[in-house]
């Protein structure tokens, strides 16, 4: 079967969904230089592979 979904509203007493928090505009809640650190952390584990693969014997 193919077909499609449509979105059309979403609501939730307990919703967890923040729009500050999931945006990324100048009056978001969320502090955008932790990116940075986040992203170089996260990388870190294919840098070092990268290393390992290319070492000279």
């Amino acid at each position: 079967f193919k077909g499609e979904a449509t979105v059309v509203g979403r609501r939730s007493a307990k919703s967890l969904y923040d729009e500050k928090r999931a945006t990324y505009s100048s009056l978001s809640r969320f502090n955008q230089t932790l990116a940075d650190g986040f992203i170089q952390l996260w990388g870190l584990s294919t840098v070092r592979a990268n290393e390992v693969r290319h070492r000279k014997s």
